[in-house]
């Protein structure tokens, strides 16, 4: 079969869609780019401005769902912490100090 025809190639609303290369099995976000949203969620970064980084950063696009996945797995370990015995005697260090009839 010869001969020339027309191929209607559809494209999203925006003029926007760009293809991602997943890797083959990729379920998850490489470790570095979930310790960088554990990073910034512990810093009291929002969703919009992890996922926004996560775009500009690796050009991964993620749902807040994912973040709150990936979030979500410091929980055990937050309770470990929690839930720790303490030393019986705890170092602490206190200062007070007036420079100049100010208080620093």
């Amino acid at each position: 079969m010869s001969g020339e025809f027309e191929l209607e190639i559809p494209h999203d609303r925006n003029g926007t869609f760009e293809p991602q290369t997943v890797k083959k099995h990729q379920t998850r976000l490489t470790d570095e780019m979930e310790n960088n949203v554990i990073s910034m969620f512990a810093l009291g970064n929002s969703y919009q401005h992890i996922r926004d980084y996560l775009v500009d950063m690796y050009g991964v696009s993620v749902s807040n769902g994912t973040i709150n996945a990936i979030t979500d797995r410091l929980i055990p370990e937050l309770r470990a912490w929690q839930e720790r015995d303490l030393d019986e005697i705890c170092p602490i260090v206190w200062l007070d100090a007036e420079l100049k009839g100010q208080v620093l």
